[in-house]
C-alpha cells in the first residue's frame, strides 16, 4: 500500500511540475512578446523624433536658402536701381530683369513672395503708373499669396499666377490684374475702384464685403464665382464675360430703349424735322435736319487714355445718305477738342423687314471726357434700334468684327 501511495503522489508532483514548467514557459513568452512590442515602439518613436528632427533641420535649412535667395535679389536689384539711377530701359526689365524675378519666385514660400511684391511695388515697378518702370509678372508664380491691411493703388500684377491667393482689407484701386488667373481667391473687404480684370480667370473667386465700382469684367471668367448682380453692374463692362452661371455678359447701350423712343431725349435742330410714330421709328421730315444724343466718357478713362476703347454705334434704317460725327468735348462739356467722321465698318440686313442694319465707329482722342453723335438727315429717311457701347479695342477679335 505505500508504495502505491508514493506512486501516485510522484505522478501528481510530476504532473503539476509539468503545469507550472508551461505556465512559466507561457509567462516567458509573455514577457518576451510585450518587451518586443516595447522595443518596437520605442523604434518607432524615435524614428519619428528623428524624422522630425530631420524635417525641422530641412525646414531651417530651407528657410535659411530662401532668405538668402531674397536677400541677395533685393540686394542686387537695389545696387542696379542706384546705378540706373532708377530708371530701366525695357530691354533691361524684359531681357534680365523680368526672367531673374520669375526664377527667384519659383523659389519662394507664399509670404516671402509677398515681403518681395511690396519691395518691387515700393520701386515703382509693380506700379500701373510707372509705366516705363512695371515689370512683366505674367506667369509669375503668387500662388497662395496673402495681402491685408495695406494700401497698394495702382498695383500690377497682370498676367500673373495666383490661385488661392487672398486679399483682406487692402487699398487695390486701379489695380491691373488683367490676364491673371485668380482661381479660388478671394477679395474681403478690399476698394477695387477702377481695377483691371479684362481677361482674368476668377473662377470660384470671393469678393465679399468688397467695393467694385468702375472694374473692367471684360471677357472674364467669372464662372461659380460669388459676386453680386449689384457688384457686377457697377462695372464699366462686363462684356463677353463668363457669368457665374455660364451665361455670356453683355453691356448695356448707353442709348436706352425708353431713350430712343422719347424724342425730348435727342436734340433734334430744327425741332418739328422728326416725327416719330409707334413703332419708335424716327421719321425725317426735312432734309438738313441733325440729331444729337450726349454720352459721358469720364468713367471709362482709364480705357481711353491707354487706347483700348472700341466705340460701337449701331442702328437700323431706311436710308438714302447717312453722315454722323462723332465730336469730343472737354471736362466741362463746352469746348470741342476733336470731330471725327462715323465709319461704316459694317451693314447687314435688319431684323425689321425691308430695314438695314449699321454698324459705325470712329476714333476719338485720349482727353475726352464727352462724346456727341451727331447725325445729318436727309428727308424721308427712317431710323430706329439706337444702341450705343464702349467695348475693348480687341472686341472685333472675338466677334469677326471687320472693316468693309
Amino acid at each position: 500500500m505505500i508504495g502505491i501511495f508514493t506512486i501516485v503522489i510522484t505522478l501528481q508532483q510530476y504532473s503539476l511540475n509539468k503545469e507550472n514548467r508551461q505556465k512559466d514557459l507561457e509567462i516567458a513568452d509573455q514577457l518576451r512578446q510585450q518587451q518586443r512590442h516595447l522595443d518596437e515602439q520605442r523604434r518607432i518613436q524615435e524614428f519619428k523624433l528623428n524624422e522630425a528632427r530631420r524635417h525641422q533641420d530641412l525646414s531651417i535649412a530651407d528657410n535659411k536658402q530662401r532668405d538668402t535667395i531674397l536677400t541677395n535679389y533685393i540686394r542686387d536689384l537695389t545696387k542696379l536701381l542706384i546705378q540706373k539711377n532708377y530708371v530701366f530701359n525695357r530691354a533691361l526689365l524684359y531681357s534680365i530683369l523680368r526672367p531673374m524675378t520669375l526664377t527667384v519666385l519659383r523659389q519662394l514660400d507664399p509670404s516671402r513672395k509677398v515681403l518681395l511684391i511690396k519691395f518691387l511695388y515700393e520701386s515703382k515697378m509693380l506700379r500701373t503708373d510707372y509705366e516705363n518702370q512695371r515689370l512683366d509678372l505674367t506667369d509669375g508664380d503668387l500662388i497662395g499669396i496673402h495681402l491685408s491691411y495695406i494700401s497698394m493703388r495702382n498695383l500690377s500684377l497682370s498676367g500673373a499666377l495666383m490661385i488661392n491667393a487672398s486679399f483682406v482689407s487692402i487699398d487695390l484701386t486701379m489695380a491691373d490684374f488683367q490676364g491673371a488667373d485668380l482661381t479660388d481667391s478671394s477679395f474681403r473687404n478690399v476698394d477695387l475702384s477702377e481695377a483691371n480684370f479684362y481677361r482674368t480667370r476668377l473662377i470660384r473667386t470671393q469678393f465679399p464685403n468688397s467695393y467694385l465700382s468702375l472694374i473692367d469684367l471684360s471677357l472674364a471668367d467669372l464662372t461659380e464665382s460669388m459676386i453680386t448682380n449689384e457688384q457686377i453692374q457697377d462695372s464699366i463692362s462686363f462684356n463677353m464675360a463668363k457669368m457665374p452661371d455660364g451665361s455670356e455678359g453683355k453691356n448695356t447701350s448707353f442709348i436706352y430703349h425708353q431713350d430712343q423712343c422719347q424724342l425730348f431725349k435727342w436734340n433734334i435742330n430744327p425741332e418739328d424735322s422728326i416725327q416719330l410714330n409707334d413703332k419708335c421709328h424716327f421719321i425725317v421730315l426735312k432734309n438738313n435736319s441733325t440729331m444729337k444724343y450726349r454720352i459721358p466718357l469720364f468713367l471709362y478713362q482709364s480705357l481711353i487714355l491707354k487706347q483700348e476703347a472700341l466705340f460701337q454705334l449701331y442702328f437700323q434704317g431706311k436710308i438714302q445718305n447717312c453722315q454722323i460725327y462723332f465730336e469730343y468735348f472737354d471736362q466741362n462739356g463746352k469746348q470741342m477738342i476733336h470731330r471725327e467722321s462715323g465709319k461704316i465698318v459694317r451693314r447687314t440686313r435688319g431684323t425689321i423687314e425691308s430695314f438695314l442694319q449699321y454698324e459705325i465707329t470712329a476714333d476719338y482722342p485720349r482727353h475726352a471726357y464727352y462724346l456727341y453723335l451727331n447725325m445729318y438727315l436727309t428727308s424721308a429717311d427712317i431710323y430706329t434700334e439706337w444702341k450705343f457701347y464702349i467695348q475693348h479695342f480687341d472686341y472685333k477679335q472675338y466677334r469677326g468684327w471687320m472693316n468693309e
